[in-house]
């Protein structure tokens, strides 16, 4: 597809009918409709980052076993509900690059910062 300053990330659902991907210079998250024969239709902002939150951009994005959208960006971590709504930001010390679920039960958060390996524990498995 086109139409991208900087893609950079991206993720599917978790039941693979939408495909995510940030646009890390203009600070949005796209979202598009995977279709049966894995062809993508109605690519539309999905969210909108704030870079007066702190530094960085739209970067490593995962989904949980709800839906939710996790995707690092300016100050921290950015939680969005499957409708594009901000739960939350998850501020952090430093940028935060990638993160990725594991553990035992799926529920760690693990988190790639600039200079440190983090971990939070969720309540819903990634």
């Amino acid at each position: 597809t086109r139409g991208f300053h900087w893609p950079n990330g991206l993720c599917f659902s978790p039941d693979e009918t939408r495909l995510y991907n940030n646009d890390s210079r203009r600070q949005h998250i796209k979202v598009f409709d995977v279709q049966k024969n894995g062809t993508l239709t109605n690519g539309r902002i999905f969210a909108q980052l704030d870079a007066a939150f702190g530094k960085g951009a739209p970067d490593g994005m995962k989904t949980d076993t709800q839906g939710h959208l996790y995707v690092t960006g300016p100050g921290g971590i950015w939680l969005f509900s499957p409708e594009g709504d901000r739960i939350g930001i998850i501020k952090m010390p430093e940028g935060v690059l990638n993160l990725a679920f594991g553990g035992p039960a799926g529920k760690t958060l693990f988190l790639t910062a600039q200079s440190k390996l983090c971990q939070i524990e969720c309540s819903i498995a990634g």
